[in-house]
């Protein structure tokens, strides 16, 4: 499937919780805050930037 999210709309997403900047693992399809360790999931290239839905990684 192609990627709809590119390196330049990465650049500009945030962490909703804690405004820390997210890195994104195409391999596992999330976006990570290194700092916080807090994961979003990437649902047919769309990122889901829900506080209530982050996973923390472990």
């Amino acid at each position: 499937m192609k990627q709809l999210i590119n390196k330049k709309c990465i650049n500009l997403l945030e962490c909703p919780k804690t405004k820390d900047r997210l890195i994104i693992n195409r391999k596992k399809n999330i976006l990570y805050s290194p700092k916080f360790k807090n994961q979003y999931s990437i649902i047919r290239g769309i990122p889901v930037l829900i506080v209530a839905s982050v996973k923390k990684a472990t």
